[in-house]
């Protein structure tokens, strides 16, 4: 990591006077007091990443995940158990449905409105994913339902034990669905990971409560950093 003194050096070369999504550890790594010298720090909590621990979400054990297991079951009895779900590994022959299902995924939340600017940029970013699919070292899912592609998900390797699950799309309208590849995906691409990351909430209020439900394992803090007498 780059020490506050020569960070300020660069952003003042640099003409920059914001660093955004700083994570929490740079303070506690060089100290508070170090970071303050040269700029003001704030919170920047849309963007803290939600970790959870790979066999909670996996295994759902226990009564805080009951309301998540009976929309499972729901799900199965309905889809699952009369055979019109299928789940594939995202590759070259299917990352034109996936793109096709992202447009519907985005008129379901209106994420081109102005006011879903976030929104519109995870669109974006997620089709550059799919776009460069096979550029990564990504691993992939997809669900569909008779047949047309309705969820999936993109995982990618953090650390050691850790992977982040960059992208998990799935139709709203559909009861029981998010639930049930959520849970697909803690169990298809996590295995060898102790934690799996969901990334931010983006300050997104529904997606802060789903995110919440799931009752994360920590958070990862992010801040901002503002350098002083900019």
């Amino acid at each position: 990591m780059v020490p506050p003194d020569e960070l300020v050096t660069t952003a003042r070369l640099a003409g920059y006077t914001d660093f955004w999504f700083v994570p929490e550890a740079y303070v506690t790594h060089f100290g508070r007091e170090a970071v303050e010298r040269h700029f003001t720090i704030q919170s920047h909590g849309a963007y803290d990443d939600y970790v959870y621990l790979v066999d909670d979400l996996a295994e759902l054990k226990g009564n805080r995940y009951s309301k998540k297991r009976n929309l499972i079951k729901q799900f199965t009895r309905e889809y699952v158990a009369r055979e019109r779900v299928r789940i594939d590994p995202i590759g070259a022959d299917n990352t034109d449905d996936c793109l096709i299902f992202l447009e519907e995924w985005c008129r379901e939340r209106d994420c081109d409105a102005d006011e879903q600017v976030d929104l519109a940029c995870e669109k974006q970013a997620a089709i550059n994913t799919l776009l460069s699919y096979d550029a990564f070292d990504l691993k992939g899912i997809l669900l569909r339902i008779d047949g047309k592609v309705s969820a999936f998900g993109i995982s990618a390797p953090l650390t050691s034990d850790m992977a982040t699950l960059q992208y998990e799309k799935a139709l709203g309208q559909i009861k029981g669905l998010y639930q049930y590849f959520d849970n697909a995906c803690a169990r298809m691409l996590f295995n060898g990971y102790t934690y799996l990351n969901k990334e931010s909430d983006m300050g997104i209020p529904g997606l802060t409560q789903a995110k919440k439900s799931y009752h994360p394992h920590k958070m990862v803090r992010a801040l901002k950093l503002i350098l002083k007498d900019a």
